[in-house]
């Protein structure tokens, strides 16, 4: 960080990596203002990268990109921009930059009297199915830094419903007070750039919110980035990129993902599908407590703000031993479930057993019986109620089933032959046949090539 005072007498404030020492060129774009000008050498900045350091680099800050969880020598704390927050005290000499700006230095805890109010409406604003599924997640996404520690993978909670259906009220004044969020800091997916996304979704590990997702609205190629992207966020893969001196960058991405929109992930994908919880919301279930609730939940938010703070705290007392003791002990009310979809069941009733942890605390009443409902919102948004979701191979032969029901296939006895093996298909036919029908109605999905089809 460089403080610099122009000849007009004003101070600039410029952050950067050193290296903007190490060529004129780049050293000019890091001044970037009207007021200042470099007319040197490669030489004369090198003297003055030497001067610096020699008089001035007095100061030492430790510097993170984005919010995020670290673990320091067992000390666990969470780093944002007024700097670093652990259970006892703020060091305020590691700060964050870039990324979501988490400002909870100066949120208070939350007190019994305030938890007892708050946990009166907390997951009354919906259908408990679908409320437990949320600030679980949430609860969930804090305990990034034990996960990874862990290996553990992170679900995508994945929020749909229609125009009206309250997905965005949830969105603003349930989430965003509880993880202290800034508003104006909720994305639309629909206007992000492939690379700005990835440079969001790695800037440190605190979770991520964006609104407006609805990819039939998004073209092809949007879709088939997005759906990548997801899916290696899922997996926390790197992902590189060079910049103009063709040096790479390495993009990992950490953050735990909140999505709301009016329509799921295109084409059913099953790898997304298996690795989100979704929550469906419309506006034909919507009772009057529900809207109550909300409208209390609404004027408290500052009461939200603490008990976001109290969770943090909570999460940062936590070892990875802990976490996993959670995990163990939850998974054995988890029945019928297995792969993405119990992981997802399991780090959601983990996160509300967090949040009973900070009850106890409290002395507040804990939550009880609410695996049961989790899984059934599982098994019935995400499964469909069968045992894992399907396939792109057993959707293209429902596609077909369909077509074949509406009358829009063609020539059907001589694609589909039944004897007394079994049934046969004449494949690349009824691929023909898909593609066409996709063609016609504009849709964004992308069937299986033949050949994979067959394999």
């Amino acid at each position: 960080k460089v403080v610099l005072k122009s000849p007009t007498g004003a101070m600039v404030e410029r952050i950067d990596v050193v290296t903007v020492f190490d060529d004129v060129k780049a050293f000019k774009g890091f001044l970037g203002s009207l007021d200042l000008s470099f007319t040197g050498s490669i030489g004369d900045l090198t003297n003055l990268k030497t001067w610096i350091n020699n008089y001035f680099a007095i100061d030492l800050e430790e510097r993170h990109t984005g919010v995020k969880f670290v673990n320091r020598d067992n000390v666990r704390m969470l780093v944002t921009n007024d700097g670093a927050v652990t259970k006892d005290k703020i060091n305020t000499s590691i700060k964050s930059d870039e990324g979501t700006e988490v400002n909870i230095a100066k949120v208070e805890e939350i007190t019994p009297v305030e938890m007892k109010e708050v946990m009166k409406n907390l997951f009354t604003f919906a259908t408990f199915g679908k409320t437990f599924s949320i600030i679980g997640s949430l609860a969930s996404f804090l305990m990034t830094e034990q996960m990874v520690a862990l290996k553990i993978k992170n679900h995508h909670l994945n929020m749909v419903g229609e125009s009206g259906s309250g997905k965005s009220t949830i969105l603003e004044n349930v989430i965003v007070p509880i993880l202290n969020y800034p508003k104006n800091d909720i994305k639309s997916v629909g206007l992000i750039t492939p690379f700005a996304l990835i440079k969001n979704l790695s800037d440190g590990n605190y979770p991520i919110l964006f609104d407006e997702y609805k990819p039939s609205s998004l073209d092809k190629f949007k879709n088939l980035k997005l759906s990548e992207t997801l899916r290696n966020l899922y997996d926390r893969s790197t992902v590189s990129r060079s910049d103009k001196s063709f040096k790479n960058r390495n993009f990992q991405l950490n953050r735990p993902l909140v999505l709301a929109g009016e329509e799921s992930y295109p084409n059913s994908e099953k790898p997304l599908i298996e690795r989100s919880c979704i929550v469906y919301l419309s506006k034909i279930e919507r009772e009057p407590k529900h809207i109550e609730s909300m409208k209390w939940l609404t004027e408290n938010e500052n009461k939200l703000n603490k008990l976001g703070k109290s969770l943090i705290n909570t999460v940062l007392e936590l070892s990875s031993k802990d976490y996993q003791i959670i995990r163990d002990d939850v998974v054995k009310g988890i029945e019928k479930m297995k792969d993405g979809p119990l992981n997802t069941c399991i780090n959601i009733c983990s996160g509300i057993e967090i949040l009973n942890l900070l009850l106890k605390k409290l002395n507040v009443k804990q939550i009880t019986n609410y695996t049961k409902t989790i899984v059934e919102n599982i098994k019935e948004e995400v499964l469909d109620n069968k045992e894992e979701a399907s396939s792109q191979v057993e959707m293209m032969l429902i596609q077909y089933n369909s077509m074949i029901e509406d009358g829009r296939a063609r020539d059907v006895d001589n694609v589909i032959i039944r004897s007394g093996e079994g049934l046969f298909i004449k494949s690349s036919e009824m691929l023909n046949q898909i593609n066409e029908y996709v063609r016609s109605v504009n849709s964004n999905w992308v069937p299986l090539e033949l050949k994979d089809f067959r394999k």
